[in-house]
């Protein structure tokens, strides 16, 4: 089966679990609160789970290799969309919170679960080299732009649990190490929770959101198209016109997994940092909310374009 087909089959198996949070919502099954837990399990509990569980495998030369190229490709593309909207900025000017939508997206709780339903879990060890890129800018760029702060905060950085796991699991690759069996199978388990938990998440998102408020924003529709077909339409080209894919056999496929991520939603972290410091969450969560509903026609789009190439 075509993977673009594949790929448009898991998203609507997504959208039908995005549904069961929806309609608990709307139904008063679950509150806001109620969402806000269940988005903490997921950010501090599951992710950190499957990006470690992705490091028990037996590297290889080619996984190392793979997974460089996997990392160097993560850095071009996050130093371009910096620089891209930087450029887009200064002829058309945006708040804090539209360039960051426009920069980051959500490459964890959407494209983990994704990648290893469609592509095998193995592969979810390529998306963690986009997330680590990502978190460090994330984490720095991200956070001062929208904070305003100039200030690094080494705790916020180095201890979240998603780079604990990932310091973890390249500290294993490295030493050959693996988890005992039993805690392997746990962190496995714990995993296997990510697709129904961050769907129901986002279901609960949506549920509680002013569709009318949604809908009628046209700069909303702006920024989402930008974050979901000009910014993956252009590093779909960056690939191709620098011919990253050709360094070593089977590297496109490889790095498809990293144009995924490139390709995704608007990062939930955008909507967390407004909401802290108070810089337009309502647009943030708008955004959000509107590019994870339209990615069910892009995302798929964007994976014909790039076989294309």
């Amino acid at each position: 089966m075509n993977l673009a087909v594949l790929l448009a089959r898991q998203i609507v198996v997504m959208f039908i679990l995005i549904s069961f949070g929806f309609v608990a919502a709307k139904c008063g099954i679950v509150s806001k609160e109620d969402g806000k837990g269940l988005s903490k399990m997921a950010l501090y509990v599951i992710i950190p789970c499957v990006l470690l569980n992705s490091f028990q495998i037996e590297f290889t030369e080619d996984t190392y290799r793979g997974l460089f190229l996997a990392f160097a490709a993560s850095l071009l593309i996050n130093v371009f969309y910096v620089a891209l909207t930087w450029l887009l900025n200064k002829k058309f000017p945006m708040s804090v919170v539209e360039r960051a939508s426009l920069i980051y997206p959500n490459a964890g709780n959407l494209i983990i679960p994704m990648v290893g339903a469609v592509l095998g879990e193995e592969m979810i060890l390529y998306c963690s080299a986009f997330m680590v890129v990502q978190n460090v800018f994330i984490w720095t760029h991200g956070k001062f732009l929208i904070s305003g702060e100039r200030k690094l905060s080494f705790r916020t950085f180095f201890l979240n649990s998603s780079m604990i796991a990932i310091l973890a699991g390249i500290f294993m690759a490295v030493t050959g190490l693996k988890l005992p069996p039993v805690l392997q199978e746990a962190v496995g388990s714990a995993g296997k929770a990510i697709a129904p938990v961050c769907m129901f998440v986002t279901g609960i998102i949506i549920g509680g959101a002013r569709f009318s408020e949604i809908f009628r924003s046209g700069r909303v529709y702006v920024i989402c198209l930008g974050r979901l077909i000009l910014y993956p339409a252009l590093v779909a080209a960056l690939f191709w016109a620098s011919g990253i894919w050709s360094g070593m056999p089977g590297s496109k496929e490889l790095l498809l997994i990293v144009f995924l991520a490139s390709a995704a939603p608007s990062a939930s972290n955008i909507v967390q940092f407004a909401q802290v410091y108070e810089k337009d969450e309502v647009s943030a969560g708008m955004i959000n909310v509107l590019s994870t509903l339209l990615c069910i026609l892009t995302m798929p789009l964007g994976v014909l374009l790039y076989q294309a190439l």
